[in-house]
């Protein structure tokens, strides 16, 4: 009863999290889970405990992959380490930017 805040490893699990406590009539937690799914993406339209999630970029994830690859992979096949990290641009989604999704 005292939970206030959920983070999941996906929207699967968050929507999970929301079933759960709209059932326990919990109200005020706040729940996010990640991969901006459909779903997901209509339960933050619709306001209550379901506040956000995280578009994970599939397919940038993916361009920078072979990217990535091609960078540390040389004609022979071996590699080479990076200088520093190549991270992956993920956008969280909220109430005030779901229009754009």
């Amino acid at each position: 009863p005292h939970v206030n805040v959920i983070l999941t490893n996906n929207d699967a699990g968050a929507l999970g999290a929301y079933e759960a406590f709209k059932a326990a009539g919990i109200e005020g937690a706040a729940i996010v889970g990640l991969d901006a799914t459909q779903e997901a993406l209509d339960k933050i339209r619709e306001g209550g405990n379901f506040v956000g999630t995280v578009d994970n970029n599939a397919y940038g994830t993916g361009v920078l992959a072979i990217e990535t690859l091609d960078l540390v992979l040389d004609e022979d096949g071996n590699i080479t380490p990076l200088d520093a990290p190549n991270f992956v641009k993920i956008i969280p989604v909220t109430i005030e930017n779901i229009d754009d999704f």
